[in-house]
């Protein structure tokens, strides 16, 4: 697997910020236009979990993130697989991950600075972001706080001192500054795939 750092892309209009964090990259692109619209019909077509502030899908056994037990992995749908392979194909996860979950976050929605539990048994974790860009945050006591721009297609990677040290999260707002600019939010959708390690 090729080091992140030699893969990471700077997604922030700083020329001045912090070098990047160990353990990211991120890939624009990773999926086309047309992989984007058919994701995004498929995941309308599924029932919404509503327990919480965002609507939520999981797949392949969720995440308890309450007490870092990634619990028993199941069976992605077929609709996924091929998005998993790929991420094994490509070099990103050892084995094919094993389970997603799904975040739909509508302007305004976020979620908190936090830091997955589970570390020994998830090393790495990968978000698609889907029909909109939105303002994600690393922040880590001690450290500058390092946003990151994720833009629609795109594939963000988490893993090694990034996935362990650091924490992320997407302040609940409803616009973001970009490069001096103020752009308002719209709907964004994100797909978490993980995968466990073997016993």
């Amino acid at each position: 697997m090729a080091e992140a750092a030699d893969r990471f892309q700077r997604t922030t209009f700083s020329l001045f910020g912090p070098p990047p964090i160990p353990g990211l990259s991120y890939w624009p692109d990773f999926i086309s236009e047309a992989e984007e619209s058919a994701l995004l019909d498929l995941i309308d077509a599924q029932p919404w979990n509503t327990d919480i502030k965002r609507r939520t899908q999981y797949y392949g056994g969720r995440y308890r993130a309450e007490n870092g037990n990634p619990g028993q992995a199941g069976i992605l749908p077929e609709w996924l697989k091929p998005y998993a392979e790929r991420l094994r194909q490509q070099g990103h996860f050892p084995r094919t991950p094993d389970r997603a979950g799904i975040n739909d976050y509508a302007p305004g929605a976020g979620i908190g600075a936090h830091r997955d539990l589970g570390g020994e048994a998830i090393e790495i974790i990968a978000i698609i972001s889907l029909n909109a860009a939105i303002m994600f945050e690393m922040t880590r006591i001690g450290f500058e706080t390092q946003p990151h721009y994720l833009q629609p297609r795109s594939l963000f990677i988490m893993q090694g001192e990034a996935r362990h040290k650091w924490f992320h999260g997407i302040p609940g707002r409803h616009s973001d500054r970009v490069g001096g600019l103020i752009v308002p939010r719209r709907r964004r959708v994100s797909i978490t795939f993980r995968c466990v390690a073997p016993d």
